[in-house]
């Protein structure tokens, strides 16, 4: 017969993990936070036109960005646009495109949205990762658990093999609900 204890992980261990996924989701939310509210500003600061596609470029996938012409303060720019797509847009096309005064040539596209949502979910996946481990591990911190293995060697069947498993199993569950009863006995 042999006894024996699983072995866990450190409590201490686990919260300090914990407290590590927190501040990383903390640190990837502010970042997020920080670039929708530039975003917001920008699209709130920039002025809409409406601009020309006047050509394509593919890239490796054969995908095509547009390159549109707009006219401002009777300068004439070219841009192109900084997403691939699949759908042709007609030469001559109108698309709405917004430019920031200050520099004509930074603009935001009509469809563009922020892309920071997938770093959003991500900041509150670690958050709440991070907030189970740090819970996880106070709550080990005042538990106590005994694992008690017996081999039972079915060739070796003897007349009392049978009862002395029944005893050992009994002994066992009493030193499990004892220990439960009163864990600071340890």
């Amino acid at each position: 017969m042999n006894y024996s204890a699983n072995k866990k992980t450190s409590p201490i261990a686990t919260i300090i993990f914990g407290i590590l996924f927190v501040c990383a989701g903390l640190y990837v939310g502010k970042m997020s936070l920080d670039k929708v509210k530039e975003f917001n500003n920008k699209t709130d600061t920039f002025v809409e036109i409406n601009s020309k596609v006047v050509g394509h470029t593919k890239n490796n996938d054969g995908k095509e960005a547009v390159i549109v012409e707009y006219t401002v303060d009777g300068v004439r720019y070219k841009e192109q646009s900084n997403k691939y797509s699949n759908d042709y847009v007609e030469i001559g096309t109108e698309v709405k495109i917004k430019y920031n005064p200050n520099n004509p040539q930074e603009v935001i596209w009509g469809n563009e949205k922020s892309d920071n949502m997938i770093f959003t979910i991500a900041s509150g996946i670690l958050v709440v990762f991070g907030g189970y481990l740090i819970l996880n591990g106070f709550a080990n911190c005042f538990t106590k658990e005994v694992t008690v293995t017996y081999h039972y060697n079915i060739d070796d069947k003897g007349p009392n093999d049978h009862e002395k498993y029944q005893m050992d199993l009994q002994k066992a569950r009493q030193m499990n609900q004892n220990n439960n009863q009163n864990p600071n006995q340890w």
